[in-house]
């Protein structure tokens, strides 16, 4: 079973309600300096898989069930290092409007952003932003 900590306070002060016997992602956590608040969904590929478009779904639902839209939520893979077989072989998995991390680059994060003609970006544009 997944839970070293859990701040009660804060869950049932943003609504959100965590079933331990439900799929936990490895860590939870909400930046409370935005409005609305901002849930961030991490899964660490030593313990389990990447967030897959089925695993985005399923935070999403539990999001959902404390009245957070999916715009208020990110979705982190965390792995320790590029380099590493096992992120090459989940590259392909990982879910569109997702992060993905390296412990071995602290400082930087990858952004699988997925566009769509209501937003669509240039290259450009996505230049502008580094």
């Amino acid at each position: 079973m997944k839970l070293g900590y859990q701040d009660r306070e804060v869950s049932k002060a943003i609504g959100l309600t965590i079933d331990v016997s439900g799929t936990l992602p490895d860590v939870v956590m909400v930046d409370l300096g935005s409005d609305p608040p901002l849930l961030v969904f991490v899964e660490c590929v030593v313990t389990d898989g990447p967030v897959s478009e089925r695993r985005k779904e399923d935070l999403e639902a539990l999001a959902a069930g404390g009245g957070f839209q999916a715009s208020d939520c990110a979705f982190v893979t965390v792995f320790r290092d590029r380099a590493e077989p096992v992120y090459r072989r989940m590259a392909s998995s990982f879910a569109w409007g997702s992060f993905v991390w390296f412990a071995s680059e602290p400082e930087h994060i990858v952004l699988l952003r997925h566009g769509s003609e209501e937003h669509s970006t240039s290259l450009a544009e996505l230049l502008s932003e580094t």
